[in-house]
């Protein structure tokens, strides 16, 4: 009978979590343990050794070779990737950031880089490669495309091109036919010509420094770091995201993954939602045209400058009622719709400075005819005008005035709570969220964003209250149904998010 596996002591994991976490950035809290003692038992098994204490022991004590911490890399991540995973960052990136840096390029070097970040086995920036080269507008520009990862193994299949079809899933059939070749059974190998066009080097995100192929000058255009910061500590993620957008082009992109995305914040960045994936801009705030998707701005997942969704969720969640955006009241008027059409559509076109000089137009002929307001859809837009250009003083005290004449309205409540957010009033958005779901218990949003701040503050307990609050109003919605106050966020990706925040 084999000889059962001695326990590893918990002093020994807690030197083992934090050489992981030294060396690799990877990040294996007490909650994770379980996870981390199986991983080093495969590793134990992997380099020889008979008891995992004795490998553990070994590893703190040893000069690590690259081949050794292949292994250890190895078994602490995990290798997903598949081509064109997530396909509406790559639709967003067809058809709203590519044409984008087109214009912003118009005149100037035709020359453009893109760096996947913990690519893995390649299926990403290979898949970046076959979109630029389905778009005739790039023919005779100088394209790089980077791959990097830790995990050197990974590379090397990612350098062969060589995938099953466990890579391919979600792939149109058109993608396999036109850049494969099939090799063997079930091995299908990557064109020469799109293989070429991407450069592999090995690179920790944890550390400092550039990648080998980008150079101390080197900027990027557009960069993918997916489905890793959820391997660092809280900090290293800040310090990671930090230093790798400051090799971002001003008005270039960040892209992570959907559960990723509310970890991005700082100065400099916004976060710009598209149909169904929220990405992350370097430079000042702006809103793409809206013709075809909505975009806004927002430290955390949600902003200020959200157009209200129209259907808001009432007492019973499992049956949203449609209500209009602005409800009506019997003691105002109602605004006058030249100036504010007007305005609104050059808001939804992110020409706030336009918009803001009718609307302040409108004001001074309230004024002139002894009305000193605007009525609040005015105010409100005005607010979310101000907000978009960055005056966030401004913005909060039309905000302000609408809610003062309006406090029974959830949404506006909603509103000035995520300005109040962009300013740093912890408490003051923290009230007005609770007074939001007090008028609207809902609300969605609300809860999530109250979760996301208490959490801030070191309130665990009040913050997985507030988001189990946002899960069971979920569980009532579909998985592709647009959560209210999110502009397009679905219920599916919500969850996820929420999961990923609970799980820290």
């Amino acid at each position: 009978m084999a000889k059962k596996r001695q326990e590893i002591s918990d002093d020994l994991v807690t030197r083992l979590s934090e050489f992981i976490n030294l060396r690799m950035g990877l990040h294996f809290p007490r909650k994770k343990w379980r996870d981390l003692k199986r991983n080093i038992s495969a590793v134990s098994r992997e380099l020889g050794f008979d008891h995992v204490d004795d490998c553990i022991k070994w590893l703190l004590s040893a000069q690590l070779t690259d081949a050794k911490k292949d292994v250890l890399i190895s078994h602490m991540t995990i290798g997903e990737a598949f081509f064109f995973r997530d396909k509406f960052v790559f639709e967003a990136l067809k058809e709203r950031i590519l044409p984008g840096l087109l214009e912003s390029h118009h005149g100037k070097n035709k020359e453009i880089t893109f760096w996947s970040a913990a690519c893995c086995t390649g299926e990403e920036p290979y898949s970046i490669a076959m979109l630029l080269d389905q778009m005739p507008a790039f023919l005779g520009w100088k394209i790089r495309i980077l791959g990097t990862d830790i995990n050197s193994k990974f590379l090397q299949k990612a350098r062969k091109g060589i995938y099953t079809p466990w890579s391919f899933r979600d792939t149109p059939d058109e993608i396999l036919k036109r850049y494969f070749k099939k090799t063997g059974k079930e091995r299908f190998e990557i064109s020469p010509r799109i293989r070429n066009m991407v450069r592999y080097s090995r690179y920790n995100l944890a550390k400092n420094g550039y990648p080998p192929d980008l150079g101390e000058q080197g900027k990027v255009e557009v960069l993918f770091c997916r489905n890793a910061l959820m391997y660092l500590s809280p900090d290293m993620q800040v310090r990671t995201i930090r230093r790798l957008t400051s090799y971002l082009h001003n008005g270039g992109w960040f892209i992570t993954s959907p559960t990723e995305s509310p970890l991005v914040q700082g100065p400099g960045l916004n976060s710009v939602r598209f149909p169904g994936a929220i990405l992350h801009r370097k430079g000042p705030p702006r809103r793409p045209d809206r013709k075809k998707a909505a975009a806004f701005i927002t430290p955390a997942p949600v902003s200020p400058t959200t157009r209200p969704t129209k259907p808001v969720f009432r007492k019973k969640p499992s049956r949203p009622k449609p209500v209009p955006v602005f409800p009506k009241t019997e003691k105002r008027q109602a605004p006058k719709r030249d100036l504010y059409q007007e305005a609104l559509a050059l808001y939804e076109k992110a020409r706030y400075e336009e918009a803001a000089e009718i609307l302040n137009r409108s004001l001074s002929h309230g004024k002139a005819a002894g009305n000193s307001l605007l009525i609040p859809e005015q105010t409100v837009l005005l607010a979310k005008a101000n907000a978009n250009m960055g005056r966030l003083d401004e913005a909060r005290k039309w905000c302000e005035e609408a809610v003062g004449r309006e406090k029974l309205h959830p949404e506006y409540r909603f509103l000035l709570a995520t300005i109040y957010q962009e300013q740093g009033l912890v408490e003051e958005s923290t009230k007005s969220l609770k007074h939001t779901i007090y008028l609207d218990p809902g609300l969605v949003m609300a809860y999530y964003l109250l979760g996301h701040l208490t959490k801030g503050q070191g309130k665990p307990g009040e913050s997985g209250r507030y988001l189990k609050n946002a899960l069971d109003l979920l569980s009532s919605m579909e998985p592709e149904a647009v959560v209210p106050h999110s502009d397009g966020l679905t219920s599916e990706r919500l969850r996820e998010s929420i999961g990923l925040m609970m799980g820290d």
